[in-house]
């Protein structure tokens, strides 16, 4: 789930104030936003319409209420607020380095609310000028130590194997795993992957899907009858410098276990703590001839043509633990 943000309104003294604050999801969200004339307003300018001196660790503007600018439905939610059409909006963000702002007032005014503005510089500018907060407080992104069992319901391992002209996509069932966490983040874990539960997601006929996941269960594949199981262990982490929300932020050592055999592993991940929840998720290449499936390689075998099937298969997992239920 990586950065929604979040349209709050606030009514002081005849002024709808529209907060875009942030939260976090896991999928990765890319915007591409049009370049617009946009009315600001300072915040000693704003100071001087609204009116509450309360202050709380979180920082927001106070009274807000809140609906994702970013949904398909953003406008009738301002509708369900009651917004009129000709009321005075003031729109911020976090600063003016994201673009909440912008794409907020642009959909406003193109729906026809033309007194809709953004506050210059958004809550860090807001918050600067002393004016102030409210809130619960800002929960901490740092996840409490401890060994954490993984949801399984919640938590999904995909694959991606390709040949030539072709690719296929599914999943396979997780049946165990735990995550640990020391100073506040990822330092260990393990995943066991059900083998005999694989699915395939791309075709659409159960038979042909059939087909395909009984050669996947093959020898020529993974060899399911005899290693009905696979998986990976993390041993070490490391840090990584981040450019922003989404990014990973780790990178992860561990090994792949796969038909019987153990091979070292890393990868990047990313690892989020949020609402009583610990994420990581991340994706990375398993070279199937290095655990003995050599089928259609053509390391392995000359003149393959058009039946060479790809060294390296993909896959991304996301894996989810409940704060609170440790193991």
């Amino acid at each position: 789930m990586r950065d929604a943000l979040l349209l709050e309104q606030l009514y002081f003294q005849g002024t709808i104030l529209l907060a875009l604050s942030i939260c976090f999801a896991w999928s990765d969200l890319r915007y591409s936003l049009c370049s617009m004339s946009l009315s600001t307003i300072g915040a000693s300018a704003l100071q001087g319409q609204l009116e509450g001196d309360e202050a709380f660790a979180e920082k927001r503007i106070p009274g807000s209420k809140h609906a994702c600018v970013y949904e398909v439905a953003f406008l009738e939610a301002v509708e369900k607020l009651e917004v009129g059409k000709d009321d005075p909006i003031v729109v911020y963000g976090l600063n003016d380095d994201f673009g909440a702002s912008k794409l907020a007032v642009e959909r406003l005014q193109s729906a026809g609310y033309a007194n809709s503005t953004a506050l210059d510089g958004g809550l860090d500018a807001w918050f600067s000028a002393g004016f102030s907060v409210e809130g619960e407080g800002e929960a901490s992104s740092r996840v409490p130590d401890g060994r954490y069992q993984i949801d399984l319901e919640k938590s999904v391992f995909r694959w991606t194997g390709r040949n030539l002209f072709n690719q296929h996509n599914g999943r396979i069932a997780l049946s165990e795993g735990f995550l640990e966490t020391q100073h506040g983040h990822l330092s260990g874990g393990s995943v066991t992957l059900d083998m005999t539960k694989m699915s395939c997601s791309d075709i659409k006929d159960e038979k042909m899907a059939g087909y395909l996941i009984d050669h996947l269960e093959s020898d020529d594949f993974f060899s399911v009858a005899d290693h009905p199981t696979a998986g990976f262990e993390l041993s070490d982490v490391q840090p990584l410098d981040v450019v922003g929300p989404g990014d990973s932020n780790l990178i992860v050592l561990g090994s792949m276990q796969l038909r019987g055999k153990k091979k070292a592993l890393e990868f990047k991940a990313q690892e989020v703590f949020l609402g009583g929840q610990y994420g990581l998720q991340g994706r990375f290449k398993i070279n199937r001839t290095r655990f003995g499936s050599v089928y259609g390689s053509g390391k392995f075998f000359e003149k393959l043509g058009q039946h060479v099937v790809n060294d390296k298969v993909t896959v991304s997992f996301q894996l989810i633990c409940q704060v609170g239920a440790e193991s």
